[in-house]
């Protein structure tokens, strides 16, 4: 199954699957750290373990870094 598939599938919020889940560019002190930590150290495209959280489950496919 791919990002895409999961997205389309399992967002519950309308427009963010209608998006295919992207967020757009994030900044580096708009994540948390833990987040931050994992989505700067990866080399693009890449997709992370998923992290779970009290609100359920977060899926980030990195795309790109631009430095």
């Amino acid at each position: 199954m791919s990002f895409y598939d999961v997205t389309d599938k399992y967002i519950q919020d309308k427009e963010l699957r209608r998006q295919d889940g992207y967020l757009g560019v994030q900044r580096r002190q708009d994540l948390k750290p833990e987040i931050s930590a994992a989505v700067f150290a990866t080399k693009p495209p890449q997709l992370l373990k998923p992290i779970v959280k009290a609100k359920g489950i977060s899926l980030i496919l990195v795309e790109e870094i631009i430095q």
